[in-house]
């Protein structure tokens, strides 16, 4: 099949890598596969190099000009490339797809990446709701797949696998490991809810004052965020080190990770961690994607949402109890085995052939 991705941009983050793990992995099954991106033309994830690869050039120059005209754009590369089936990433793209395949008779497949619950945005609120008039849809969690009333019966849920381009490494000595925790992801408080994990540390740090916290990421709150570890007088035990590639081989050396995200999709970093060898404690991010990777006290622990305290309590419980640590990196180890590449991009396969054959019935009857 022709198979045509549609995505906003794909700078570095968490859904262009997937969206690049996925789209590789339709060229290896024979497919010809096109990427397509409406704002921007930096391609900051590494691709198959049969992936066609085309940048909008006519990129909008405001938010209300990208609704206005991206969905023409799009409506225009699918006349050029007559895809079988054009797949969105995330409910921006699902939308302006949705509306520029209206008259082309192109399949659409609609992949949330994030969680509709959580937006607040007015204009990503009806986004989200143009994606319900998608053919098919692909979900992280079931309760992500069920916000889609319409989609929902029609759709399928598939986690993210575990990165192709990831080795796994030599689990380091936990007690010999530098007396760090790891913070990664993009500096947006709203969603990754950094001040919880400033107040938590602020505790941890009350107790285990050698410990740092480090933050791998780049974003919009980043001056924000600066300014709050100077209010709370951390500026010595903090550090920012930018978004980095191969996260994995970089946190390895930490003792643990902390996530306090508010909501997320499959957190990939959470993959990430198990793959490094490092435990992990989360907030239960809506919509229970931390919770889908984590039994709560088997590899890591999961507490209740912006719950600071619980969130320092527990970081101290893993980081004071090396059996403990021990105990989780090898049963996340284990649990990786539920997201190996090869059963997860099968069932990616099998579900656009039954969408593409499902199309092609529609058009034979026609």
């Amino acid at each position: 099949m022709k198979i045509l991705f549609v995505i906003r941009d794909m700078f570095m983050g968490g859904a262009g890598k997937q969206l690049a793990l996925t789209a590789s992995s339709l060229i290896e099954r024979g497919h010809k596969v096109y990427l397509y991106t409406y704002i921007g033309a930096s391609l900051e994830h590494r691709i198959d190099s049969r992936i066609i690869y085309i940048a909008e050039k006519n990129v909008p120059t405001s938010k209300l000009k990208e609704y206005l005209f991206t969905p023409f754009h799009i409506h225009r590369v699918i006349n050029q490339v007559k895809p079988d089936i054009a797949i969105s990433w995330r409910a921006n793209a699902g939308c302006m797809l949705v509306l520029g395949a209206i008259g082309t008779g192109v399949s659409t497949v609609f992949s949330e990446r994030s969680d509709p619950y959580m937006e607040t945005n007015m204009m990503l609120k009806v986004a989200t709701k143009i994606c319900d008039y998608s053919d098919g849809g692909v979900f992280q969690t079931s309760k992500a797949r069920d916000y889609y009333h319409r989609l929902s019966p029609k759709s399928v849920v598939i986690p993210n696998p575990v990165g192709l381009d990831l080795n796994f490494p030599k689990i380091e000595n936990i007690e010999s490991r530098k007396k760090e925790i790891a913070w990664v992801g993009r500096i947006a408080n709203r969603q990754k809810r950094m001040d919880i994990a400033l107040k938590a540390f602020q505790i941890i740090h009350k107790q285990l004052p050698d410990y740092t916290l480090s933050f791998y990421g780049d974003g919009v709150d980043m001056q924000w965020i600066k300014k709050m570890v100077a209010d709370l007088n951390l500026q010595n035990y903090v550090f920012f080190h930018g978004a980095k590639k191969g996260i994995v081989d970089i946190i390895k050396y930490s003792r643990i990770l902390m996530l306090s995200s508010d909501y997320e999709g499959i957190p990939n970093i959470i993959i990430e961690a198990f793959i490094a060898g490092i435990p992990v404690v989360a907030t239960d991010c809506s919509p229970g994607g931390a919770r889908l990777l984590i039994d709560n006290g088997r590899n890591g622990f999961v507490v209740p949402m912006r719950d600071y305290k619980s969130l320092a309590a527990q970081c101290v419980k893993v980081i004071e109890d090396p059996k403990l640590s021990n105990g989780f990196i090898q049963q996340s180890r284990t649990k990786l085995k539920l997201f190996e590449p090869q059963g997860i991009f099968k069932a990616w396969n099998e579900y656009l052939m039954k969408i593409g054959d499902s199309n092609h019935f529609m058009k034979e009857s026609n």
